[in-house]
């Protein structure tokens, strides 16, 4: 995933205290040759991130993304702030230039 250097974070207490906030987390993983997503808890095993740490979740088992823990395989992980639309008539006016 392309993230430019200026929104780049590598504070792991900021990441830790993120992941706390908002545990919800897209896992976008190969599940038997197909591109899968699940959105889905997460945790830090002992509380925080930390360098070779790991994050938990669970999914119902009927759910074929939890093979990709027994397999150990590598997975991309989003974890989203708050979201909101802002709306063009929340503008006074628009300037069409």
């Amino acid at each position: 995933m392309y993230i430019p250097s200026h929104f780049l974070e590598t504070d792991l207490e900021k990441i830790s205290q993120f992941i706390k906030t908002h545990p919800l987390g897209l896992m976008v993983a190969n599940v038997d040759g197909d591109l899968v997503g699940n959105h889905l808890p997460f945790m830090a095993l002992n509380g925080s991130i930390a360098v070779g740490g790991k994050l938990i979740s669970h999914t119902a088992k009927a759910n074929p993304i939890w093979k990709v823990g027994e397999k150990k395989q590598k997975v991309l992980l989003v974890f989203s702030g708050y979201e909101t639309y802002i709306s063009p008539s929340s503008y006074p006016e628009l300037m069409l230039v």
